[in-house]
């Protein structure tokens, strides 16, 4: 089974098809809906796969014709290859965005894969970005609160000095540098916000096996220990990748219909709207009976008639430093780059109730 992502086999296929004369210098290239019903994908794969032929210098895009073959075509353009732990919803095309029209502007291309936060597809994702050649990579690495089993693929970049920037997250056992917001920070201002609003029995929802679910789970311990608030293990739901769906919907219900908590610190915009919808559901109103904090600030905030105040996350701003900073440790091997880590800035909506 090849665990490439569709786009990039959709990509390959048209390379091969130019490569074998079928499509000609100068030859227009299938429509896109055309190319979608040929190998049964989505536009947006087709879409996805044409722009990085574009940007490779294959094709070219002309407003109203459509794609063609590209008479001159650019030789030895460098590619940075791209692994994130999801890449279709959420704050990840944005991210994924920012990153892609940074390379665009200076001729690079983009390898991009994504590991559904699962080890194994990680490791192939690695693999893949050694065999091809890479001149860099900027990754979000899976499962980040664990123990990591692809140590050996990072190493192996390390010692070829192949430049790797980590975005989201660290690794605790190998040093690459990161861009990421303060996660630790950001739970105590989420946290912090709440008892400035009288609120002292305060639950909270976290993500074990990912970095930042941790550190967001020492921020709002922090900050409930500098306040001299108790903290209840009853009131703390901890979920992982693979039982997300299994065990929050419940907890989630057993937390809230004990109504012992007046405010609740959401992992992320996700899992505040999942909060949301169910208190919607059992009649229990946001912010006069709980009020929710979250993080990440993403469009999510905004799709309930309750706003979700949220913690900003840079999106497409990281994307763009990542790529302006992964392009000059590939162009100047003597430019040490020491990470970024983001201020925290609390968007402040209308799920917060004062006391």
């Amino acid at each position: 089974m090849d665990n490439k992502p569709k786009y990039q086999l959709i990509k390959e296929k048209i390379m091969d098809k130019i490569r074998a004369g079928e499509y000609l210098i100068g030859d227009k290239l299938p429509s896109e809906s055309e190319l979608q019903k040929q190998y049964n994908v989505s536009r947006h794969t087709i879409r996805v796969a044409l722009e990085q032929l574009e940007h490779e210098g294959v094709i070219e895009k002309e407003h109203g014709l459509g794609s063609f073959v590209k008479k001159e075509q650019k030789e030895g353009n460098k590619t940075i290859g791209v692994i994130t732990t999801y890449m279709s919803d959420y704050i990840f095309p944005e991210i994924i965005r920012g990153i892609e029209s940074e390379l665009t502007k200076s001729n690079y291309s983009m390898l991009l894969v994504n590991t559904n936060n699962d080890t194994e597809i990680e490791r192939k994702a690695l693999n893949m970005m050694l065999e091809n050649n890479v001149e860099g990579v900027i990754i979000e690495p899976t499962k980040s609160a664990f123990y990591n089993p692809n140590l050996d693929l990072y190493l192996t970049f390390k010692n070829n000095n192949i430049p790797v920037i980590l975005i989201n997250t660290n690794l605790d056992e190998v040093e690459f540098p990161s861009i990421k917001i303060d996660d630790i920070m950001a739970s105590y201002r989420n946290t912090e916000f709440l008892i400035e609003n009288n609120h002292h029995d305060i639950g909270a929802v976290f993500k074990l096996d990912d970095r930042q679910g941790k550190d967001r789970l020492k921020g709002f311990v922090q900050a409930i220990s500098d306040y001299g608030l108790s903290y209840k293990n009853e009131n703390i739901i901890m979920y992982t990748t693979e039982n997300r769906d299994d065990i929050l919907p419940y907890a989630v219900e057993n937390l809230l219909l004990k109504k012992e908590i007046s405010a609740i610190v959401c992992y992320n915009d996700i899992i505040a709207l999942d909060v949301l919808n169910f208190c919607l559901s059992k009649g229990i109103r946001v912010p006069n009976d709980l009020s929710i904090v979250s993080f990440d600030n993403s469009i999510l905030t905004m799709l309930s008639t309750i706003k979700i105040t949220s913690i900003s996350h840079p999106q497409t701003a990281l994307g763009i430093d990542a790529a302006r900073n992964i392009m000059k440790m590939v162009e100047d091997k003597s430019f040490k780059f020491e990470g970024i880590l983001y201020p925290v800035n609390l968007d402040i909506k209308e799920s917060v109730k004062k006391i």
